[in-house]
């Protein structure tokens, strides 16, 4: 399953890796999508959108040998935060979190900052929690995965400020 989140006006008719993107839509494209799969690396951020504004890293204990110590990287561009963990046992990178305040990017089903909070019931129908000024759903990679990917909307005056979606249960 692909973190799926893209450029709206660059937006493929269907979900694609990074790179089907390139052969599909021809790499000037591809270089501004954010569609990617949860295992794309920080280096196919960078390859995607140039050097950040800011690289911030923390070291933390890997969830399942405390003696390990992970890295969270947070990739800073205008508009758009990409928050990377790195395993150090496998050195792999997934991308946990994407968070978005400015139109122009949207998830795979085309909602984007700026829309209106009616059109993310159109297009996802069951929200799973919703707040003054939130609402959250959650899809499941699977029936048996413990692992979901989840879309919160943060709303103000009717309208969408902010998107993030995040993986849950890696």
């Amino acid at each position: 399953m692909a973190l799926l989140f893209t450029s709206c006006s660059m937006m493929p008719h269907k979900p694609v890796s990074p790179g089907e993107a390139k052969q599909e839509t021809g790499k000037s494209v591809a270089k501004k999508s954010v569609e990617f799969f949860p295992t794309a690396s920080r280096f196919d951020i960078e390859e995607r959108f140039g050097k950040p504004l800011s690289v911030r890293q923390e070291a933390v204990p890997n969830r399942y040998d405390p003696d390990r110590m992970d890295t969270i990287f947070e990739y800073n561009y205008e508009g758009v935060v990409f928050t990377v963990y790195h395993a150090t046992y496998n050195e792999q990178d997934f991308i946990i979190k994407v968070y978005a305040t400015r139109p122009g990017f949207c998830t795979e089903a085309g909602v984007s900052v700026g829309d209106p909070l009616s059109k993310v019931q159109e297009v996802y129908g069951i929200v799973d929690e919703a707040g003054p000024a939130t609402l959250m759903i959650r899809r499941f990679l699977s029936e048996d995965s413990p692992v979901s990917q989840v879309y919160r909307f943060d709303i103000s005056e009717g309208k969408i400020k902010a998107i993030t979606i995040l993986l849950e249960g890696l």
